[in-house]
């Protein structure tokens, strides 16, 4: 399969590898659409902290505001997730403490590139990949509603809007009513996506040679 590799500082290029293969408890998705974060970037660059702090090398794979379609199951896996539209959360909780048990996964962040859950979006199907592919950068933004409850907005209304504000470190407290909230409409994501390129573009994405202006976002549909 084809895939973009950075490899060293400012390098990138699409490279054909090996396809995965499921373990036991694991999937394979297809990935239709992704989004291009700082994160993303900061690998490109070789900036990002994890590099120092020894969590990653060169070559690495960038991306993970992502959405897709499983297109294999591993052991223990339930073959009804075969052919799910799902999306992925970041975070690696203990999965025992207080916080996880009740979905708030924040006891860690992993390095770029693995992921600890695929969240089933099967039943969203109103929504395009555009706006599933935004639902983690979505978990990331909330703000303080009614009684205090966390719910993702989008980030031009976070610029624009007369409202108290919070970042949150991980994206799975969001995860969850950012689904709901672009499923019935109550948000819309698609319009903060201006440019969409396909695989072989993606490296001058992120070098910055895509440009699309301040706060909107540019993303990669592999299949191009």
């Amino acid at each position: 399969m084809r895939a973009l590799v950075i490899s060293g500082a400012g390098s990138a290029r699409v490279e054909d590898v090996e396809a995965p293969a499921p373990g036991a408890g694991q999937v394979v998705v297809d990935v239709r659409r992704a989004g291009i974060c700082g994160t993303d970037v900061e690998l490109f660059t070789g900036q990002l902290a994890y590099f120092a702090q020894g969590k990653i090398g060169f070559p690495i794979r960038p991306g993970h505001e992502w959405c897709g379609v499983v297109s294999a199951v591993g052991d223990e896996v339930d073959p009804g997730w075969l052919g799910a539209r799902v999306t992925g959360d970041t975070m690696l909780g203990c999965g025992r403490c207080p916080r996880c048990a009740a979905g708030y996964w924040t006891a860690g962040d992993p390095p770029p590139g693995t992921y600890d859950a695929v969240i089933d979006c099967t039943d969203d199907h109103r929504m395009p990949a555009a706006a599933l592919a935004l639902v983690e950068p979505a978990g990331r933004l909330v703000y303080i509603g009614i009684a205090g409850v966390p719910s993702p907005i989008d980030s031009r209304d976070l610029v624009l809007g007369d409202m108290t504000a919070v970042g949150i470190l991980g994206a799975s407290a969001g995860i969850g009513p950012a689904i709901e909230h672009y499923a019935d409409g109550r948000v819309d994501p698609s319009r903060i996506v201006e440019v969409t390129v396909g695989l072989e573009d993606a490296a001058e994405a992120l070098a910055g040679k895509i440009s699309t202006g301040a706060g909107t976002k540019i993303h990669i549909d592999p299949r191009g």
